[in-house]
């Protein structure tokens, strides 16, 4: 399986590798002072001095905090070019590796039994280094070649079939290692791909949210707009209507025939029916401007019923005679 290329030129991909590797590493101190106690303590129990254990056990230990303190600084260091750093990364990696790998030079002293959990020890560390320096690739292979090849040469330089089969494995093993972290190094790409599309995408999210926010507040400012121009143009839209009512009246009162006179009388109650629309329609601007509030009214229907009725008697088609509406007793 291929592992999938890093981002090109991203600066920030690049800082996130060496931040997590600097994490891992810093946060791993116990488990890597635990696995330093175990190896110790099998070359004791192999028979080695306890003096010269413990002065490869503080060598092992100083060299590991030593690393520690330099991740730490090479992050804190941004004005320095990220490519030197990487790379002074990967030199105090193998720097690791080979001062717990410099334990292989107890192994031609041990016996076979303790050579080979000694070997075991190391392959083990080394599989647990893939979940600190996975971002950073060529740090696990200069950790996994620094802390793995010396004990292969000392089993292949021992002679035999055990010694080479055994040199064998340990190189088919850090094979596998360094194929297991290019994987794992696959799915931190992917994953970082994925964030990054993630924080585009509620990015761009929050400018839709925005865009729609603002389109609101233009309609809901253009219809407040309206209606209040709708309620101060109130007393302008009045003066027709005003004039004709007064027309009508004066129609009224003119010498007329009885047909002529019904035909002002509805003219006079049409135009009526009329203002009291024109009224509730500057009463609803009125409400959505604020400037008057709702008072809630019973409403006779019969009454409404019987002015539509009237105000439609004039629009019948000739010879129609219409039918006259009484409304239910229930509705008076």
């Amino acid at each position: 399986m291929k592992a999938p290329a890093a981002p090109g030129s991203d600066a920030a991909f690049e800082e996130k590798r060496l931040d997590e590797l600097v994490t891992y590493s810093v946060a791993l101190r116990p488990q890597m002072v635990a696995a330093a106690l175990v190896i110790a303590a099998v070359v004791w129990d192999g028979g080695q001095p306890a003096a010269r254990v413990a002065a490869w056990l503080a060598f092992a230990l100083g060299v590991r905090e030593l690393r520690a303190a330099w991740l730490l600084r090479l992050r804190a260091a941004q004005a320095t070019p990220l490519g030197p750093r990487l790379r002074l990364a990967t030199v105090l990696s193998f720097a690791l590796g080979a001062g717990y790998g410099s334990v292989a030079l107890f192994m031609p002293a041990l016996d076979t039994a303790h050579r080979a959990l000694l070997t075991m020890l190391l392959l083990s560390l080394g599989a647990g280094a893939i979940s600190t320096t996975y971002t950073l690739l060529p740090a696990f292979v200069a950790f996994g070649l620094a802390l793995t090849l010396p004990a292969a040469a000392v089993w292949a330089l021992d002679g035999g079939w055990l010694g080479l089969g055994v040199a064998l494995l340990v190189a088919m093993f850090l094979g596998v290692q360094v194929r297991f972290a290019r994987q794992t190094f696959g799915m931190f790409v992917q994953a970082y791909r994925m964030g990054r599309r993630n924080d585009e995408l509620l990015a761009e999210l929050g400018a839709e949210r925005e865009k729609l926010r603002q389109a609101r507040d233009a309609a809901v400012a253009a219809d407040l707009a309206k209606s209040r121009f709708l309620a101060s143009a109130s007393h302008d839209l009045r003066q027709p209507l005003q004039s004709l009512m007064l027309n009508s009246g004066a129609l009224a009162r003119q010498p007329l025939d009885a047909s002529t006179r019904g035909i002002a009388v509805d003219m006079a109650a049409g135009i009526e029916a009329l203002g009291r629309m024109l009224e509730g329609l500057l009463d609803i601007s009125r409400l959505d401007a604020g400037s008057v509030g709702a008072e809630l009214r019973s409403l006779r229907l019969a009454r409404l019923l019987a002015g539509m009725c009237s105000a439609s008697k004039g629009r019948r088609a000739p010879g129609d005679s219409g039918s006259s509406w009484s409304a239910p007793r229930r509705w008076r």
